[in-house]
Protein backbone atom coordinates (compact mmCIF):
# COMPACT_ATOMS: atom_id res chain seq x y z
CA UNK A 1 0.00 0.00 0.00
CA UNK A 2 1.12 3.52 -0.72
CA UNK A 3 -0.30 6.92 0.10
CA UNK A 4 -2.11 8.94 -2.58
CA UNK A 5 -4.62 11.79 -2.68
CA UNK A 6 -8.21 11.79 -3.92
CA UNK A 7 -9.27 15.27 -5.04
CA UNK A 8 -12.74 16.53 -6.02
CA UNK A 9 -12.80 18.93 -8.96
CA UNK A 10 -15.76 20.60 -10.69
CA UNK A 11 -16.46 19.43 -14.27
CA UNK A 12 -15.43 22.69 -15.94
CA UNK A 13 -11.99 22.54 -14.30
CA UNK A 14 -11.63 18.80 -14.99
CA UNK A 15 -12.19 19.62 -18.68
CA UNK A 16 -9.44 22.25 -18.57
CA UNK A 17 -7.03 19.81 -16.89
CA UNK A 18 -7.73 16.89 -19.23
CA UNK A 19 -7.32 19.18 -22.25
CA UNK A 20 -3.91 20.28 -20.84
CA UNK A 21 -4.94 23.95 -20.56
CA UNK A 22 -4.89 23.97 -16.75
CA UNK A 23 -1.67 22.74 -15.16
CA UNK A 24 -2.03 24.21 -11.67
CA UNK A 25 -4.91 23.20 -9.40
CA UNK A 26 -5.88 25.94 -6.93
CA UNK A 27 -6.52 24.88 -3.32
CA UNK A 28 -6.91 26.65 0.01
CA UNK A 29 -4.82 23.96 1.70
CA UNK A 30 -1.85 21.81 0.81
CA UNK A 31 -0.94 18.26 1.79
CA UNK A 32 1.75 17.68 4.37
CA UNK A 33 3.55 14.80 2.74
CA UNK A 34 6.60 13.99 0.68
CA UNK A 35 6.41 14.92 -2.98
CA UNK A 36 5.88 13.64 -5.56
CA UNK A 37 2.59 11.91 -4.79
CA UNK A 38 -0.17 10.53 -7.03
CA UNK A 39 -3.46 12.44 -7.07
CA UNK A 40 -6.66 10.82 -8.35
CA UNK A 41 -9.21 13.22 -9.89
CA UNK A 42 -12.85 12.78 -8.93
CA UNK A 43 -15.15 14.74 -11.29
CA UNK A 44 -17.96 16.12 -9.13
CA UNK A 45 -21.68 15.80 -9.87
CA UNK A 46 -22.40 19.31 -11.00
CA UNK A 47 -23.60 21.14 -14.04
CA UNK A 48 -22.33 21.36 -16.64
CA UNK A 49 -21.66 17.66 -17.05
CA UNK A 50 -18.56 16.27 -18.69
CA UNK A 51 -17.61 13.62 -21.23
CA UNK A 52 -14.78 12.59 -23.50
CA UNK A 53 -15.47 13.21 -27.16
CA UNK A 54 -13.70 13.10 -30.49
CA UNK A 55 -12.74 16.03 -32.68
CA UNK A 56 -11.92 15.39 -36.33
CA UNK A 57 -9.58 17.72 -38.18
CA UNK A 58 -9.38 16.35 -41.70
CA UNK A 59 -8.22 12.76 -41.28
CA UNK A 60 -6.72 13.39 -37.82
CA UNK A 61 -8.67 12.36 -34.71
CA UNK A 62 -8.16 14.08 -31.35
CA UNK A 63 -9.82 13.11 -28.09
CA UNK A 64 -11.17 16.16 -26.27
CA UNK A 65 -12.87 16.51 -22.94
CA UNK A 66 -16.05 18.55 -23.31
CA UNK A 67 -18.90 19.91 -21.23
CA UNK A 68 -22.57 19.36 -21.94
CA UNK A 69 -25.90 19.14 -20.17
CA UNK A 70 -27.97 16.05 -19.17
CA UNK A 71 -28.98 13.34 -19.86
CA UNK A 72 -25.68 11.98 -21.32
CA UNK A 73 -23.32 12.35 -18.34
CA UNK A 74 -20.45 9.90 -18.43
CA UNK A 75 -17.67 11.47 -16.31
CA UNK A 76 -19.49 13.20 -13.47
CA UNK A 77 -19.39 11.37 -10.18
CA UNK A 78 -16.44 9.24 -11.30
CA UNK A 79 -12.68 9.08 -10.98
CA UNK A 80 -11.45 10.12 -14.40
CA UNK A 81 -7.68 10.53 -14.20
CA UNK A 82 -4.63 10.79 -12.02
CA UNK A 83 -1.61 13.06 -11.99
CA UNK A 84 1.69 13.42 -10.21
CA UNK A 85 1.79 16.29 -7.72
CA UNK A 86 5.45 17.23 -7.92
CA UNK A 87 5.46 20.82 -6.66
CA UNK A 88 3.26 23.10 -4.56
CA UNK A 89 3.33 26.88 -4.97
CA UNK A 90 2.33 29.08 -2.04
CA UNK A 91 0.66 32.46 -2.65
CA UNK A 92 -0.56 35.25 -0.39
CA UNK A 93 -2.97 38.01 -1.39
CA UNK A 94 -2.37 41.27 0.49
CA UNK A 95 -5.40 42.95 -1.04
CA UNK A 96 -7.49 42.72 -4.18
CA UNK A 97 -4.71 43.84 -6.52
CA UNK A 98 -1.42 43.36 -4.68
CA UNK A 99 0.46 40.07 -4.52
CA UNK A 100 3.33 39.34 -2.14
CA UNK A 101 4.80 36.89 -4.65
CA UNK A 102 5.92 38.83 -7.76
CA UNK A 103 6.13 35.59 -9.77
CA UNK A 104 2.34 35.31 -9.66
CA UNK A 105 1.45 36.73 -13.05
CA UNK A 106 -1.41 36.59 -15.50
CA UNK A 107 0.13 33.46 -17.05
CA UNK A 108 -0.03 31.64 -13.70
CA UNK A 109 -3.64 32.73 -13.24
CA UNK A 110 -4.50 31.27 -16.65
CA UNK A 111 -2.77 28.00 -15.71
CA UNK A 112 -5.09 27.91 -12.68
CA UNK A 113 -8.10 28.54 -14.91
CA UNK A 114 -9.16 31.72 -13.08
CA UNK A 115 -8.74 35.45 -13.47
CA UNK A 116 -7.64 37.76 -10.67
CA UNK A 117 -11.18 38.74 -9.63
CA UNK A 118 -12.39 35.12 -9.54
CA UNK A 119 -9.28 34.11 -7.55
CA UNK A 120 -9.87 36.91 -5.06
CA UNK A 121 -13.53 35.95 -4.64
CA UNK A 122 -12.48 32.35 -3.94
CA UNK A 123 -9.55 32.88 -1.55
CA UNK A 124 -10.08 36.39 -0.18
CA UNK A 125 -6.98 37.84 1.46
CA UNK A 126 -5.62 34.49 2.52
CA UNK A 127 -2.81 32.15 1.65
CA UNK A 128 -3.61 29.66 -1.09
CA UNK A 129 -1.73 26.95 -2.94
CA UNK A 130 -1.16 25.93 -6.53
CA UNK A 131 -0.73 22.18 -7.00
CA UNK A 132 1.42 21.56 -10.08
CA UNK A 133 -0.04 18.87 -12.35
CA UNK A 134 2.45 16.61 -14.12
CA UNK A 135 2.33 13.16 -15.76
CA UNK A 136 -1.42 13.37 -16.31
CA UNK A 137 -3.03 10.00 -17.10
CA UNK A 138 -6.65 9.97 -18.27
CA UNK A 139 -8.42 6.66 -17.66
CA UNK A 140 -9.87 4.95 -20.75
CA UNK A 141 -12.97 4.15 -18.72
CA UNK A 142 -13.94 6.46 -15.83
CA UNK A 143 -14.00 4.57 -12.56
CA UNK A 144 -16.98 4.80 -10.21
CA UNK A 145 -16.04 5.66 -6.66
CA UNK A 146 -17.52 2.30 -5.61
CA UNK A 147 -14.70 0.53 -7.53
CA UNK A 148 -12.27 2.06 -5.07
CA UNK A 149 -14.06 0.97 -1.90
CA UNK A 150 -12.22 -2.07 -0.63
CA UNK A 151 -10.47 -2.25 -3.97
CA UNK A 152 -7.55 -0.31 -5.35
CA UNK A 153 -8.24 2.91 -3.40
CA UNK A 154 -10.00 2.81 -0.06
CA UNK A 155 -12.54 5.50 0.71
CA UNK A 156 -16.22 5.79 1.51
CA UNK A 157 -17.20 8.97 -0.30
CA UNK A 158 -15.58 11.73 -2.33
CA UNK A 159 -13.95 14.52 -0.34
CA UNK A 160 -15.27 18.08 -0.24
CA UNK A 161 -11.81 19.20 -1.36
CA UNK A 162 -9.22 16.40 -1.05
CA UNK A 163 -8.16 13.60 1.27
CA UNK A 164 -5.40 11.04 1.65
CA UNK A 165 -6.16 7.52 0.47
CA UNK A 166 -4.27 4.23 0.36
CA UNK A 167 -3.53 2.74 -3.03
CA UNK A 168 -2.99 -0.99 -3.54
CA UNK A 169 0.22 -2.02 -5.27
Amino acid sequence: MSKAILISIKPQFVAEILNHRKTIELRKTAPKCDLPIDVYIYCTNGKPLARLGTLWNGDRKTDVFSLFYPPNATYNGKIVAKFRLDEIYKYQIEDEHTWKDPSFEETTQKLMGMGLEELHNYVGNKTFYGWHISDLETFDEPKPLSDFKGGKIFGDKPPQSWKYVEVGE
